[in-house]
């Protein structure tokens, strides 16, 4: 009989926490829905008060002077998906000077990522050694 009416409550107490976390879930998403709601409103008030107005934001392109004004032009080249393998590595390796040069990997775009004024590259390589290592 000690076990039927100790397994009858931990039932009852495992139904509790699962109603306690449902109405924190609901909380939650009220919270956010409510939150969303009165930023598209407030974001509707700003632009449609005079502020916006005043300041020539909504006129028409007709009726908008444009001043020159002096602009800069970045060049930016994105590379991906750089990888470096066991054998990218024994080819970089220069045993006279003790030192790696992996420019041989990119001689076939060298010319493009040099033209630009940033170049961003995207390194995917392991470093966590042997037991990690993915082999191509």
């Amino acid at each position: 009989m000690d076990k039927f009416v100790y397994r009858a409550r931990m039932r009852r107490q495992e139904r509790a926490k699962i109603q306690k976390r449902k109405k924190f879930i609901r909380a939650c998403i009220f919270l956010c829905s409510f939150l969303f709601v009165c930023g598209v409103v407030y974001g509707y008030k700003i632009l449609s008060s005079n502020i916006y107005k005043s300041n020539n934001y909504l006129q028409s392109p007709e009726n908008t002077t444009f001043q020159e004004s002096t602009k800069s032009v970045v060049k930016l080249s994105i590379v991906g998906d750089i990888t470096c393998n066991d054998t990218l590595i024994k080819e970089a390796f220069n045993s006279e000077t003790n030192l790696y040069d992996f420019s041989n990997v990119f001689k076939n775009v060298k010319e493009y990522l040099n033209t630009s004024d940033i170049t961003i590259g995207d390194l995917e390589t392991n470093f966590t050694g042997d037991a990690f290592r993915i082999y191509w």
